[in-house]
């Protein structure tokens, strides 16, 4: 991207974070129980910069719950048993895909009512500003991890998003609710726990574009395959919204020395670009 001047790295990035989306989401949620101190070598085996890694075919949305929902590999819709889900006219209007379609079969008819108010213009992503868990998870964008004695913090690329995780706690007092949450966490045995809570109601709070409650709690829990990846599952409960936990898994590779997160503008003019340009081919 150095050749591009920041204005083209901010409109390529702002459209490719609309166009490419999150990959695969997984939490759960619930308080940490009984958490183990980190060792020094599990500590520095997660500091380093890393970038989830998108899975499918090219082209092929991974966002929102994993294929095999209703059946092996394919939707189960209610009009054809294992046939992929249909996109409505107003849902292509407001710019939902398949991964939309699939989160939103998963919800409570409170989760539905609320989607059926989406409106993509008002979604924090077409506003610069973080959609916060699951999404920055699952966004194939750099992640850089630093582990200390009591916290792990996790700068995201994505929307200059730094989130703060309290090392060795099993509780906290009830504080605001923010668009990050409060998030508590461990670890052990080359694993990472994190409980995120405090959460706010947020479009894109259980998935891509679906709204989650702020009664919403999510889990993310990664394990060191070897040197260089990462394997996870990201977790949403939402007693509101959610039937039952929505869990996708996600997998992140590290990154060569020297790579760093340099931070980019974002334009909302080009956030929005896309929905645009959507909304006037329908309504010709």
């Amino acid at each position: 991207m150095e050749n591009l001047g920041a204005a083209g790295v901010a409109m390529m990035k702002c459209g490719y974070r609309l166009a490419a989306g999150a990959a695969w989401l997984m939490l759960v949620g619930g308080a940490v129980a009984n958490p183990t101190p980190q060792t020094a070598e599990a500590a520095s085996d997660f500091n380093g910069v890393w970038a989830p890694v998108m899975k499918g075919p090219p082209g092929q949305d991974r966002r929102g719950p994993p294929d095999g929902v209703g059946g092996p590999g394919r939707f189960a819709g209610p009009d054809r048993p294992g046939a992929p889900p249909v996109i409505s006219a107003r849902d292509q209007l407001n710019g939902l895909d398949h991964g939309d379609i699939r989160t939103r079969s998963l919800m409570t008819e409170a989760g539905k009512a609320k989607f059926a108010e989406y409106d993509p213009l008002l979604h924090p992503a077409s506003n610069c500003q973080t959609p916060g868990l699951p999404s920055i998870a699952q966004i194939p964008e750099l992640q850089e991890w630093t582990v200390t004695a009591d916290q792990l913090t996790v700068r995201h690329e994505s929307w200059e998003t730094t989130r703060i995780v309290h090392l060795g706690q099993t509780a906290h007092a009830a504080g605001p609710h923010t668009v990050l949450g409060y998030a508590t966490g461990k670890i052990d045995d080359r694993s990472v726990v994190i409980d995120t809570t405090d959460l706010n109601a947020e479009w894109g709070g259980i998935g891509r574009n679906a709204p989650g409650s702020d009664q919403r709690t999510i889990r993310e829990t990664y394990r060191l395959i070897d040197h260089d990846t990462m394997e996870g599952v990201i977790e949403v409960t939402d007693p509101l919204y959610l039937y039952r936990p929505l869990s996708m898994p996600v997998t992140l590779k590290r990154q060569p020395a020297g790579t760093r997160i340099v931070d980019f503008p974002c334009d909302i003019e080009v956030s929005r670009r896309d929905y645009h340009y959507i909304r006037a081919g329908q309504e010709k």
